[in-house]
């Protein structure tokens, strides 16, 4: 009745204590939000009776979509009826890893194009039939238009990394974004940045690490160093990829992302407040849902007075009893989230 879905208890299987837990979910719709309740099994505390006691339980609550995934152009999609790439279904087994770092590339070549469909193509035709390697180098592709096509081949793109072929001794512990031709002459759109940054958003989140940090990583041509966790190709070696006017937005797009998860995680102020159901002595008070919240605290007095009641919500709305007639009031609502609360929205009035 409740439109809930919930799982029994899950536990590890050590005692090992772990900075980070990944939950795979599989539901028949997707569902608006997920709560997740962290608990120490070990833990006991006696209490004056001796009995022990459960922990408080941490309530990690965040939005599913944000930030999102930008919508993706398939392999197969993209490949179309195009002979170049025929083979891009053809079964093969992905080497998954365990990515710490964002390679930027550009294609180089050619200068301009107007398809970013047929560059793609292009980039497979040439890696698969004349270098012959297992697939396109590249795991993502953002053309000048903000077309955002799959690269490598990856059955779990939504969960997991596959190894490319786009950053020599790299390749095992980072992914490759393209951007199609050279960089220094069709210069990135705002279109192409934006999708990127969504993108990147999107990867880093699901990490758990911060888009302007840096890290320990391989690197193609000067040993394992730390490097930005967002850099460009000639970062880790020795080329001029991705181009003097594509490097210099690097440090925009870390902060562009990390700003997209800081609103994603932000917790919503309530808004389009408004009355129903007003009568003599009731009325049921409604707002639009904050971002990630959990929970809301009101607040509502006669529009004299100077003392404000205080009450609480699950939902969006709240009923309240024993108002005056004939009695302009006003009234406020708060968000609160896991990460805190927001500030209270405007003050709705209603008679």
């Amino acid at each position: 009745a409740t439109g809930m879905s919930w799982t029994d208890s899950i536990f590890t299987d050590d005692a090992t204590s772990h900075s980070a837990i990944e939950v795979n979910l599989t539901h028949p719709s997707t569902p608006l939000s997920i709560k997740m309740n962290l608990f120490d099994g070990n833990h006991k505390t006696a209490d004056n009776n001796g009995q022990s006691t459960k922990p408080e339980l941490q309530n990690n609550e965040k939005s599913l979509d944000c930030p999102s995934f930008p919508t993706m152009i398939t392999r197969s999609q993209w490949c179309g009826g195009s002979a170049s790439c025929s083979q891009v279904n053809t079964a093969y087994t992905p080497t998954y890893i365990n990515a710490s770092h964002v390679i930027i590339h550009h294609g180089a070549t050619p200068n301009t194009y107007t398809s970013g469909q047929e560059i793609v193509q292009s980039y497979y035709n040439y890696h698969v039939n004349t270098l012959g390697w297992a697939d396109i180098g590249y795991n993502y592709i953002v053309d000048k238009n903000g077309n955002f096509f799959q690269g490598r081949h990856n059955p779990n793109v939504s969960s997991s990394d596959v190894r490319g072929a786009h950053a020599g001794a790299s390749n095992g512990v980072s992914i490759g974004i393209n951007f199609p031709g050279n960089a220094d002459v069709t210069i990135a759109t705002t279109a192409q940045l934006n999708k990127v940054k969504q993108l990147l958003a999107w990867w880093f989140d699901k990490k758990g690490w911060d888009p302007t940090s840096s890290a320990t990583m391989q690197t193609q041509d000067y040993g394992v160093v730390s490097k930005p966790r967002i850099s460009g190709h000639n970062d880790i070696g020795q080329t001029s990829c991705p181009g003097n006017d594509l490097y210099s937005r690097i440090p925009n797009l870390r902060t562009s992302a990390k700003q997209i998860i800081t609103d994603c995680n932000a917790c919503g102020i309530p808004a389009n407040l408004s009355a129903t159901s007003i009568t003599s002595t009731s009325a049921t008070l409604n707002w639009t849902a904050g971002q990630n919240a959990s929970s809301y605290t009101i607040q509502y007095k006669a529009m004299s007075s100077s003392s404000w009641t205080t009450t609480t919500s699950t939902t969006n709305s709240k009923s309240i009893t024993g108002l005056s007639s004939n009695t302009m009031y006003d009234f406020k609502v708060i968000s609160t989230c896991s990460s805190g609360s927001s500030v209270y929205s405007t003050v709705k009035s209603f008679q």
